[in-house]
């Protein structure tokens, strides 16, 4: 009895052997137009085209040939088609690439029919750097302009827009005196001229009867305003928007020239909004040092004193202004830190010019029913007139 698998076996063997020999056949034939080499002998045989119709060589021959050309034109075709379709896709994936960047986003897909029609032009849908950057900018610019206007269309926009511009509004009118003041420090807050100022300090000048100071070290030039009704901060506030204020605090209230010491107030700082030229007028009040020189004009005399004593104090420290001596002296008075009312500068200066041996003692003055228990500074900010606490 004949074994099953034995006969399977046997037949695909003769299968096998089969393919073998009409793959033999392929390969033992030349390819077709091939012209014969120099050394090749020339074949007694004739061609194929001049074999007689009945010649079975001839047939065979022929056969051979239509079968290399057609295995060669098949693996041309598979060969072509396989690369072209490699290079497609990787153009549509390079262009994917681009999409998700949002390089190609407003710009019109192209299919991959188009890209096969158009196969003689291999650059069409390739786009270089500098294309992508400009449709990448127009795509931003784009999306910018779109969800400005969709944000202007909004319902929150304007509350939000009316809160910010309050809020800002606020932040100006409340701190605009620490911005102006910084600003300040930086530009000349005076006109003093140089003919109006004398070299020597020991020298006695005779002057024109406006009251004035004069600071050169920090380019002051101001009027001088005396006689303030009272000692309230209201009427302090109003006479400072004349200029330079004497302060005539009891204890402190000699005038130029007299024995004791005479209290000038200044602002550094103020509201831009508050009526008055000299908000600025001591805004480089702190650049004063030891030995620096200050004029004042009062009646007709130039009196010439030099800084021998800086102290910052407190507001309520009021006492500070009051100074036993038996020289004619000088304090000025001005806000610190610039732009704030925390604190208060003074500036002591004592008499050089003229000669203070020959100077006068101050009147004795009954002291006033009610005096001030601090210092006077800048104006009240927004907030403090906003809710009654202005000084």
């Amino acid at each position: 009895m004949t074994d099953p698998t034995q006969s399977d076996s046997t037949g695909r063997q003769a299968a096998a052997q089969l393919l073998r020999e009409q793959i033999d056949k392929i390969y033992q034939s030349d390819p077709p137009n091939q012209p014969a080499t120099e050394t090749t002998a020339p074949s007694s045989q004739p061609e194929a085209d001049d074999r007689p119709a009945h010649d079975p060589n001839a047939l065979r021959y022929a056969n051979q040939n239509d079968l290399w050309r057609h295995y060669h034109s098949a693996w041309q075709s598979y060969y072509q088609q396989y690369y072209h379709r490699y290079y497609l896709n990787q153009l549509h994936q390079q262009r994917r690439r681009l999409v998700g960047r949002g390089a190609l986003a407003a710009a019109p897909a192209i299919s991959l029919e188009r890209d096969v029609q158009n196969q003689d032009n291999p650059s069409l849908g390739i786009i270089t750097g500098e294309q992508a950057t400009k449709q990448v900018h127009d795509e931003i610019v784009r999306k910018v302009k779109q969800r400005a206007k969709t944000l202007r269309r909004s319902h929150h926009f304007m509350p939000i827009a009316t809160a910010l511009a309050v809020g800002l509004l606020f932040l100006f009118v409340q701190y605009n005196r620490l911005l102006f003041a910084q600003v300040k420090t930086y530009v000349s807050p005076g006109s003093a001229s140089a003919q109006s100022i004398i070299l020597d300090p020991t020298v006695n000048t005779k002057v024109g009867p406006e009251p004035r100071m004069i600071i050169p070290k920090i380019n002051v030039d101001a009027p001088v305003v005396y006689g303030v009704k009272s000692l309230k901060e209201s009427d302090v506030q109003l006479a400072l928007r004349d200029g330079i204020v004497h302060y005539p605090y009891p204890g402190a209230d000699s005038l130029p020239g007299q024995v004791g010491n005479s209290v000038f107030l200044g602002h550094t700082s103020n509201d831009v909004f508050d009526p008055g030229k000299y908000k600025f007028v001591f805004v480089l009040m702190e650049r004063l040092q030891v030995g620096d020189t200050i004029y004042v004009n009062y009646q007709g005399t130039r009196y010439t004193y030099l800084v021998n004593k800086k102290e910052v104090v407190n507001p309520n420290e009021i006492n500070k202004l009051v100074v036993k001596t038996n020289k004619p002296l000088i304090t000025l008075v001005g806000c610190v830190p610039v732009g704030t009312a925390n604190q208060r500068l003074l500036i002591f200066a004592e008499q050089v010019s003229p000669d203070p041996a020959g100077a006068k003692p101050a009147p004795v003055e009954p002291p006033a029913s009610s005096q001030p228990t601090t210092i006077p500074g800048n104006s009240p900010t927004f907030l403090e007139r906003l809710f009654g606490g202005g000084r």
